[in-house]
């Protein structure tokens, strides 16, 4: 019995080391062209078990090791005037551009939207905080300005321009518009 008990584990152990199945690993990687697909073979099932094993063990720790940033300063309250009681934060979004430090909140109660803009340079101030619809704002993002280098490269003494429009979207009805 002990002959065939040792008999049967050593075909088993040769069957495990050549089932390519059990040596071949098959990734799948998001990259910024799309998914690519990458085929692995391992020499023995055992090496593609440790293998795996560290992999995941790295990913934990990159996990881990994210949560641990230092949250950003908080300097000081930068109060808002509202324009109507019952109003709420709702988003923000900075301006982009190199002359330009400001970042524009919305609030909104459901049916009026208000939009804040507060300069952070020199320190951060409220500039202008007006109502601006009669509706829920959503979301609000930068879009850079175009810059035009067709006319500067033909002699237009004018830099091209360095300005960004906001975008706001609002709520009307039971749809979203923006």
């Amino acid at each position: 019995v002990r002959d065939m008990h040792s008999a049967l584990s050593r075909q088993l152990t040769e069957r495990q080391n050549t089932d390519s199945q059990l040596s071949y690993l098959e990734l799948m990687l998001n990259t910024q062209n799309g998914v690519d697909n990458l085929s692995v073979i391992f020499s023995k099932p055992d090496k593609r078990s440790s293998w795996e094993e560290t992999f995941n063990e790295a990913k934990q720790r990159l996990a881990l090791s994210a949560d641990k940033r230092l949250s950003p300063e908080f300097v000081a309250p930068v109060p808002i005037r509202k324009t109507r009681a019952g109003l709420q934060f709702t988003c923000a979004a900075p301006t982009l551009g190199p002359a330009t430090q400001d970042v524009w909140v919305c609030n909104s109660d459901g049916y009026v939207g208000q939009v804040c803009v507060l300069s952070l340079s020199p320190e951060p101030t409220v500039t202008s905080c007006n109502g601006v619809c009669n509706a829920r704002i959503l979301c609000i993002a930068a879009i850079p300005a175009a810059t035009n280098h067709h006319n500067h490269n033909r002699g237009n003494r004018h830099p091209p321009s360095t300005n960004s429009n906001i975008s706001i979207s609002v709520e009307v009805g039971a749809g979203w518009m923006s």
